[in-house]
């Protein structure tokens, strides 16, 4: 019979796909996404049989850009915590091992599955649960609320029992702690083979409706999965500084260190960072210097050294593309990549203001936005 995910998975065999596209509904905490998205990840590699420690370890993987760039909050509260189990465990990462943001997740997955003694606690209690909950839209005709909260072997047993009946997506063995495994029926291991990339996009889909809800002042969830999923859209923005710099005559300036730009050679940095902005907005972009901006990073520039400096340099820009012909046209050209916020469109790159002007609707739109970064962690920089 023809079966269905939502409206896309189209899938013809007796699976109980109606129960597995339930897995993900009504969730309290974020685990039920990362663990089948490491399962799938898993299976994918040829892995039939699984230890929960190694999909716990692909959990923190898969978690690791979210929690460690983007400072994202991946569920409610935890022991009066603002940080649930996952996240304690990349922060204890960060705290202890030496990572650097250049290492890939290959590296990242070497030093999780060499810091299982540090991550012991916070591995027991994400399993604690989801192993078991996951299956819940399988069971629900067969077992009650009650046994999900009793001992484990009897909700094994139970679940065992079950895949007799209903072919469930995998069973659970009778080890100790983390060390136990999913067993992964063969038919199922078809299923998530032959609609991998569909599955993981659906997994995908709901992971960002949730998180949303987590990071209601946070833009741009949906880049914040992976390592910068889309690429920066900066070539026309560049272009229109350094034709801004032939037109005046002059060099740009830094404005961290107020030194000249020799030659046009800069970095376009975003003030307020890409990794919480999520977008290459021209009125947060200032010309800099290359060896400078490795050492900002991703961290929110001091806003009572920088900001007016910042903003005069904006006025600046500003006061040409509105005098001039040519750097008009050139600006026209880089509004669809670098002009999309509707206050920028309508109050701030509009003709006419004086420079106090500008620089006051500058920043009463900048500012909420840097204050919501600095409260969800980004760190304050200055040059040292």
């Amino acid at each position: 019979m023809n079966l269905k995910i939502s409206n896309n998975i189209v899938y013809q065999n007796d699976l109980d796909i109606d129960s597995f596209s339930s897995m993900l509904d009504d969730p309290t905490q974020c685990y039920k996404f990362y663990w089948l998205d490491a399962i799938l990840t898993l299976v994918k590699r040829g892995n039939k049989e699984i230890k929960f420690d190694d999909i716990v370890n692909e959990m923190i993987v898969g978690a690791w850009y979210s929690v460690s760039k983007y400072h994202l909050k991946l569920g409610p509260t935890v022991l009066g915590k603002c940080e649930n189990y996952l996240e304690h465990a990349i922060h204890i990462l960060l705290d202890s091992c030496d990572i650097n943001e250049k290492m890939n997740l290959e590296n990242i997955r070497i030093i999780v599955e060499k810091s299982d003694e540090i991550l012991k606690v916070d591995k027991i209690n994400i399993i604690k649960n989801v192993p078991y909950r996951l299956l819940a839209p399988f069971l629900k005709k067969y077992i009650k609320e009650k046994d999900f909260n009793g001992g484990k072997k009897a909700l094994i047993d139970k679940i065992n029992s079950i895949n007799n009946k209903v072919l469930l997506p995998y069973t659970i063995t009778y080890d100790n702690g983390y060390n136990k495994k999913i067993i992964l029926n063969e038919e199922w291991i078809r299923f998530i083979n032959d609609n991998f990339d569909i599955l993981k996009n659906w997994i995908q889909l709901k992971k960002i409706f949730f998180l949303q809800k987590r990071n209601p002042g946070v833009p741009g969830i949906i880049y914040k999965l992976g390592d910068e999923s889309e690429k920066r859209r900066l070539g026309k923005a560049r272009d229109l500084w350094k034709l801004y710099s032939e037109i005046k005559k002059e060099p740009l300036m830094d404005i961290y260190t107020e030194d000249y730009l020799i030659d046009n050679q800069f970095d376009l940095d975003h003030f307020i960072p890409w990794t919480y902005i999520a977008n290459d907005e021209l009125w947060n972009l200032t010309p800099m210097t290359k060896s400078l901006n490795c050492s900002k990073s991703n961290n929110l520039p001091d806003w009572d050294t920088y900001f007016f400096r910042m903003a005069k340099n904006q006025f600046s820009l500003y006061e040409l593309i509105f005098n001039n012909e040519i750097m008009h046209k050139k600006f026209e050209l880089c509004k669809n990549d670098n002009l999309n916020s509707i206050w920028a469109q309508e109050t701030l790159f509009i003709p006419g203001y004086k420079k106090d002007e500008f620089i006051h609707v500058l920043e009463k739109n900048m500012k909420p936005i840097y204050n919501n970064a600095y409260s969800i962690g980004f760190r304050v920089w200055k040059v040292k």
